[in-house]
């Protein structure tokens, strides 16, 4: 194993928009350079994709399972075992009594949600205590007398099967060797890893040159399962470092961030330059006035955000909890604004456009509207072959048309003659038309939302709704719209942050009680603030159940 410059521990404190993943590359880069081997863990798999991603475009060859997150790295070293979360329809065949609903445990976007998803089971809240438990290293004779009885039956189904959950992973890992035994172990958003995960990597590091660990400690927003920004003030550390330059948060905007963060009961100051003032131009302007609109009325603040979108500017909508959000996304999907969570895209609230693994519905009538307002001699088969099965059968299609469709070779051309070897009746004319360029996107969509099967009307009309206003560009291009909790927009960034203050009952426990857990909503504020790269809002909070955020500005 080849040495390298570094030895002992480091902390790297990368204050928001400071470039850490750009610095965190850089290390990566240089190690490999060096030949000494390395172990990268990220947070997710979305950060772990872009370092590898800008190590290989310097042009350095990267072994891409040394990039990953920790669960990833721990289910390899452990073989790739089957993972008991993947199973839920068998463990609820074999605990009816805890049946946990299939949407799991919990979501780590949305810790402050006050109300159930519409399948969670009676064993979700103690599958949810059972993995934070463990994750903060509670002895278990602590637990709550539930919670352990709970986890006797599910350790033993998991025993008799075979199988580890993913907190298993990381509690098992640290008993085994480290992957790839590399000379320097990097944690990416440290002070976002839970008291377990610390002691994995903690055990990793003993057989490394050097441990790297890199984030913010105002930005922890998992205290509550275990996570401990104080790892950046540790007494042990050898060596310190601090990015101290924000390439994204203009001056005002850091200012009204620090004034904010200054509550924390643990404050520190950290100091780092804004952009400079001629980058900041005048995108400050109102920054004092909260805008007109709430979470529960959101109308006045959607046709603002419409404003801004239309005039170029990304625009992310955050709150603290997902289910504040409802209206919103009600309402965006009523005015046909197109809109996604890019970080976060298997949340189908928050991604409308782009849902399931496969071919998504909007996908599907891009085909279909990219031939509509021009002349075509034919159409391939590839292409039709996507938007035909949002289709119903009768009076549309020919009995065996989707079926047929697929047979086909993609680059296989169609005239307008052989339409009819899929297509009866007035859908055939009017396809017909469409070839001709007699039929314009708006006839087109409306035939498509009258003849499509049930289970894509909603989604068909909202698509309706965005082509109406803004062209086939609202469904083709990718939406300047983000709408999310604070904590799945983390590592992102827009143009326009507007963030409601409100709380659910869960944060506003949090925000009246002991400093250390108010701490836990100062964070994800200051977190929320930062995403700005030119504006900052803060909503007029629609209850008593809110934070002060807005006096801050």
């Amino acid at each position: 194993m080849a040495r390298t410059k570094y030895s002992g521990r480091y902390v790297t404190i990368g204050p928001p928009g400071c470039g850490k993943t750009h610095w965190l590359s850089r290390q990566v880069q240089a190690c490999l350079e060096a030949g000494a081997d390395v172990l990268l863990c990220s947070l997710t798999r979305t950060a772990a994709h872009e370092i590898a991603d800008r190590v290989e475009r310097e042009g350095v060859k990267v072994d891409r399972e040394r990039i990953g997150t920790l669960h990833a790295h721990a289910y390899r070293s452990l073989g790739r075992p089957e993972i008991a979360e993947s199973c839920l329809k068998e463990w609820n065949e074999y605990a009816p009594t805890w049946r946990i609903g299939l949407s799991g445990a919990v979501d780590p976007d949305d810790p402050l949600a006050a109300e159930p998803e519409s399948d969670d089971g009676p064993g979700n809240e103690l599958m949810t205590l059972y993995q934070l438990e463990r994750a903060r290293m509670t002895p278990r004779e602590l637990w709550p007398m539930s919670v352990q009885a709970f986890a006797s039956e599910w350790e033993e189904w998991k025993r008799q099967l075979g199988r580890l959950d993913f907190t298993d992973l990381i509690e098992k890992a640290a008993d085994e060797p480290t992957p790839m035994t590399p000379a320097v172990i990097l944690a990416d958003e440290a002070q976002d890893l839970s008291a377990l995960e610390h002691r994995l990597l903690s055990r990793w590091s003993e057989s490394a040159d050097a441990q790297i660990v890199v984030g913010d400690p105002w930005q922890a927003l998992y205290t509550w399962r275990g996570a401990s920004p104080e790892i950046f003030s540790a007494s042990d550390v050898d060596h310190r470092h601090l990015l101290g330059k924000s390439y994204r948060v203009p001056r005002v905007i850091r200012d009204v961030a620090l004034r904010w963060a200054s509550q924390l009961s643990d404050f520190a100051e950290i100091t780092y330059e804004p952009r400079t003032d001629e980058e900041s131009g005048e995108v400050i302007e109102g920054l004092a006035e909260p805008i007109r609109g709430s979470w529960r009325s959101p109308e006045m603040l959607v046709e603002w955000i419409d404003e801004r979108s239309r005039r170029g500017q990304s625009v992310m909508l955050a709150g603290s909890c997902g289910y504040h959000l409802r209206p919103t996304v009600a309402v965006l999907k009523a005015f046909g604004i197109p809109f996604a969570n890019p970080w976060r895209r298997h949340n189908r609230l928050w991604n409308p456009l782009h849902v399931g693994r496969g071919t998504s519905t909007t996908e599907r009538v891009g085909e279909l509207l990219k031939l509509a307002g021009q002349r075509r001699e034919s159409w391939l088969a590839g292409s039709l072959a996507k938007w035909i099965p949002l289709l119903q059968a009768e009076g549309v299609l020919k009995h065996g048309a989707k079926a047929a469709s697929t047979k086909l070779d993609a680059a296989t051309e169609i005239t307008a003659d052989e339409l009819a070897q899929w297509f009866v009746g007035e859908s055939l004319a009017l396809l017909r038309s469409a070839m001709s360029g007699a039929i314009d996107v708006g006839s087109l969509v409306a035939w498509l939302v009258e003849k499509c099967l049930p289970k894509f009307a909603k989604q068909a009309d909202y698509i309706s709704r965005i082509v109406g206003r803004f062209g086939v560009d609202g469904v083709t291009k990718a939406p300047n719209v983000f709408v999310g909790t604070v904590h799945s927009f983390k590592g992102g960034e827009a143009d326009v942050v507007v963030l409601y203050p409100d709380l659910s009952n869960r944060g506003l426990r949090e925000w009246l009680g002991e400093p250390s857990a108010r701490d836990n909503v100062v964070r994800t504020y200051y977190v929320g603030m930062t995403r700005a790269r030119e504006e900052l809002r803060i909503c007029q909070p629609s209850s008593a159940y809110a934070c002060s955020a807005q006096e801050y500005v």
